[in-house]
């Protein structure tokens, strides 16, 4: 494959879920000079077909639910875990196309490095559902603020970003 990036996604058509207007909505703002097609996902081996039918070059997909859709391909994946998390994300690359894995955890663990790391999560992985409890007999509250990250309460409070389990 030629694409090595999202900035290789220019003027490639990329398939999308059929019917999903918030992937329609998202990769539309976010690659305005890719063609989109959707696609149904009817027949379970629907993104392989896609892409070895020359359909589309790419295929942007909630993992989750593609995990059915992708079992028994060649599909190896560049993996990454949000901190704090058990969300892991991942990106589907052909078994033979080693060169490309490689780079990819090259470039994640690069990224997860760098300071702009965690305000890719707070652009990209912000909730809008809050839930609220009392603080119980020793415990302490705190007002969350736009921006703020567990790592970074718990640094200011705890004295350390690495105890952000205990919040």
């Amino acid at each position: 494959s030629a694409i090595r990036s999202t900035d290789d996604l220019a003027g490639k058509t990329v398939g999308i879920l059929k019917g999903d207007p918030d992937v329609r909505a998202f990769v539309t703002r976010q690659y305005p000079n890719v063609k989109f097609v959707e696609i149904d996902d009817s027949d379970p081996a629907f993104i392989a077909k896609s892409i070895d039918g020359h359909t589309v070059d790419a295929f942007i997909y909630d993992y989750p639910f593609a995990v059915s859709s992708i079992k028994d391909t060649d599909l190896k994946f560049a993996v990454t875990k949000l901190d704090g998390s058990n969300i892991a994300y991942k990106i589907g690359v052909r078994a033979d196309d080693q060169d490309l894995l490689i780079y990819l955890n090259a470039a994640i663990a690069k990224l997860k490095q760098s300071p702009q790391y965690l305000d890719l999560l707070r652009k990209y992985f912000v909730s809008d559902q809050a839930v609220t409890t009392a603080a119980a007999s020793g415990e302490h509250t705190y007002v969350v603020k736009a921006g703020d990250t567990l790592n970074m309460i718990a640094a200011s409070k705890l004295g350390s970003g690495q105890r952000y389990r205990e919040i």
